[in-house]
């Protein structure tokens, strides 16, 4: 018969010589071995088992020999972890800095990091900056004498140059705008002239016939 239990096990048999032989049988029952192990690798990364390199999640099983010489069934779950990667986009105003991977960015451009996600694989992150630039306007006005021009505010009243820092379209404090003003003299110009009584002389429009001091206010040559 066919033992499949561990135990002592005996039979009679008849001898040779005709006489009973007792054999006593000691049966040991080896036990297969079956072990389950579960693994994870980062994508693009690789997890060896029985010989070959895994790369994607599943389950996978060897039938190995253990120490006792018998079949030792190893069952593997493997996950293949997902790297990830992201695009941040940020603005900032010419003459600031943005800090991003312990660096400090002042020109537009894109910039790199590989990071740890929480799973413990790589984190490709991907800064676009944009860096707004600065604006400068230059303004020229005239004036007359006595007069004043408007500026950020202020009325002004003598020639120079005059600056102004405000916001500009984009939201930064860099739109420069430079006025140059030019304030023009007034002229002041006396005339003297005779005439015969009994004659005129013609000023501004006007025939003058008696001695006096006349006054007229025109417009010169710069407006």
């Amino acid at each position: 018969m066919d033992l499949t239990e561990p135990g002592e096990y005996q039979a009679l048999l008849v001898s040779e010589s005709g006489c009973d032989s007792i054999v006593t049988l000691t049966l040991n029952v080896l036990l297969v071995s079956e072990t389950t192990i579960e693994a994870a690798v980062c994508a693009g990364n690789s997890y060896e088992f029985n010989g070959e390199q895994l790369t994607e999640s599943g389950e996978f099983t060897a039938v190995l020999t253990n120490a006792s010489g018998c079949d030792s069934t190893i069952t593997l779950t493997l996950t293949v972890l997902p790297v990830s990667e992201t695009t941040l986009g940020a603005t900032i105003c010419a003459g600031e800095g943005y800090v991003f991977n312990g660096a400090i960015f002042t020109e537009s451009g894109e910039y790199t990091a590989v990071l740890t996600n929480e799973t413990g694989c790589d984190s490709t992150v991907t800064l676009v900056l944009t860096v707004l630039p600065a604006s400068e306007t230059a303004l020229e006005a005239v004036v007359c004498n006595g007069e004043t021009y408007e500026f950020n505010g202020e009325l002004l009243a003598e020639s120079g140059e005059y600056t102004a820092v405000l916001t500009n379209a984009a939201g930064c404090d860099s739109s420069t705008i430079t006025l140059t003003l030019t304030v023009l003299p007034a002229f002041e110009t006396q005339l003297e002239a005779a005439v015969c009584a009994g004659e005129t002389y013609e000023f501004n429009g006007e025939p003058l016939t008696e001695s006096g001091e006349y006054m007229a206010v025109l417009t010169s040559a710069a407006g």
